[in-house]
């Protein structure tokens, strides 16, 4: 089998997409728009031509997105992706993938196939650069297989632009980008838009970002009143779901929120049930209102002042009242037991808590 040859521009969006099994457009835009991504740009790009992709574009997607379900993001992508680099300039001019250094103590070939491998290992204890989240074991050791991962990569690559199908994709699915969802027809949706206003969205948002010059008063009134009621909408929806999984992240309570009212419901300590579900709803429009493009999610400049206002009188009702309860939980407990809390001896949330 003839080499392959990685510098030649010779995918285009679709393909590369189609060489990393379960990568959905909007991730991969998300990443660019970020620069998190260091592509190639060919001879074959620019003047009106199609964006052709080089292998090497190819295999840098397909590593930062291998990483994402061990938590191996950006950090350990820019310590990992230069060596695959290397190894896969190594392969094919024989010169030496990794110079001595700190960044070779990763890495090691293997004594019987010389394969190129790394180490990556997550411990349950100290500062969790990886972002592993709470271990399950006390010492968690991943083996990434360059050489396995550039061959499997390269077989891929064949299929796509042969039109067959690959024996084994190279990557499971992963998560959603954030800010995204499924609809009921399982389309790839913004929070809370239909995919017609996703579309809109999208178009309306990379105005703003790359120009946002509008011809006359008039151009930018009549653009802004189809703006702001998607982005008020989207930027609700995103801010409702992450609030949801924030309540659900806290059901160890470690903090002391939370209390179970007369029909068994968690309720913020200090806090009605009504009281509860009003400063859901005021958190929620709050991290819309940081996280919207516009101004602001309110109408009125009263209509934000009272509920601002109202978000405060309830913050500040249940943060007393939990103080007020973890200094009557401090006196109960021996010197012992509050020394063990303290240091997050025995539980879970330590871990969130002191990383």
């Amino acid at each position: 089998m003839t080499a392959f040859d990685f510098d030649q521009p010779q995918f285009s969006t679709k393909e590369l997409l189609e060489c990393v099994p379960g990568l959905n457009p909007e991730t991969f835009q998300q990443w660019k728009k970020r620069h998190e991504l260091r592509l190639s740009v060919g001879d074959e790009i620019g003047r009106g031509k199609r964006v052709q992709h080089t292998g090497t574009d190819v295999v840098q997607v397909a590593t930062r997105y291998v990483l994402i379900p061990h938590g191996q993001f950006v950090a350990k992508f820019s310590i990992i992706w230069p060596v695959i680099k290397g190894r896969i300039i190594a392969r094919q001019t024989g010169l030496i993938a990794i110079e001595p250094g700190p960044i070779s103590a990763l890495f090691y070939l293997h004594p019987e196939t010389g394969e190129l491998h790394m180490n990556s290992f997550s411990e349950s204890e100290g500062v969790n650069f990886a972002a592993m989240g709470d271990p399950t074991i006390p010492t968690l050791q991943l083996m990434f297989g360059v050489d396995r991962f550039i061959d499997r990569m390269v077989e891929q690559m064949r299929h796509v632009k042969s039109g067959t199908k690959a024996a084994t994709p190279p990557t499971a699915r992963q998560p959603l980008p954030e800010g995204f969802e499924y609809d009921a027809a399982g389309n790839v949706v913004l929070c809370g838009l239909t995919v017609l206003e996703t579309q809109h969205y999208a178009r309306m948002e990379k105005f703003l970002d790359e120009d946002g010059h509008f011809p006359s008063e008039d151009d930018r009134t009549e653009f802004y009143k189809m703006f702001v009621p998607l982005d008020r909408k989207h930027a609700l929806a995103k801010s409702k779901k992450d609030i949801d999984k924030l309540y659900e992240s806290e059901e160890d309570d470690f903090f002391r929120r939370w209390v179970k009212d007369e029909n068994g419901n968690s309720i913020l300590v200090g806090l009605t049930q009504a009281e509860n579900d009003e400063f859901r709803t005021l958190r929620v429009q709050d991290w819309a209102e940081r996280n919207t493009k516009c101004s602001t999610i309110w109408e009125t400049m009263d209509e934000q002042q009272t509920a601002q206002k109202r978000y405060l009188e309830l913050h500040d009702k249940h943060e007393t009242a939990r103080q007020k309860r973890l200094g009557e939980e401090f006196k109960q407990r021996t010197t012992e037991e509050n020394s063990k809390r303290m240091t997050g001896e025995g539980t879970k949330s330590a871990w969130k808590f002191w990383k």
